[in-house]
């Protein structure tokens, strides 16, 4: 179960890439979407295009002959809430890990998730992660140095 959850985490965005190869213009609007709208880049695609740089992404690797745990972490990584979950298990793995990437790049002295929005802290409430993202939180702070 750890090589896919490691495969998943280093490859999850690479529907990003397919987005900014194949589609520029679509890539760039998303973007900008989500600067004006103030919304997440992947909801920005989803308007955009009805789907995200997740589905796919996943859909090639699938189409690679990834496992298919790896696909369906990349595929939900956004919104790990949209599949049934054992626990903290590598789809919720990824999408804390993303997350907390996401959320020291805009708010790098937040070390208690203050700023968080209110869409994510119940995501991480109904994913059962809440009561540890502080420390996950803390974790990831000392890992940047």
């Amino acid at each position: 179960m750890r090589r896919p959850c490691v495969v998943a985490a280093l490859l999850h965005d690479v529907g990003s890439l397919v987005l900014s190869c194949k589609m520029p213009e679509a890539f760039c609007a998303a973007r900008t979407m989500a600067i004006e709208r103030g919304c997440k880049v992947f909801e920005a695609e989803e308007m955009l295009l009805g789907t995200s740089h997740a589905e796919i992404g996943a859909y090639l690797l699938g189409l690679w002959g990834l496992p298919n745990i790896a696909v369906e972490v990349i595929a939900h990584h956004h919104r790990p809430e949209r599949i049934p979950h054992a626990g903290f298990d590598s789809t919720v793995a990824v999408f804390v890990a993303d997350l907390l990437d996401e959320e020291l790049e805009a708010h790098p002295q937040d070390a208690a998730g203050i700023e968080m929005e209110e869409p994510v802290r119940k995501r991480l409430e109904t994913l059962g992660v809440l009561p540890r993202y502080a420390e996950f939180r803390e974790l990831a702070m000392q890992a940047r140095g």
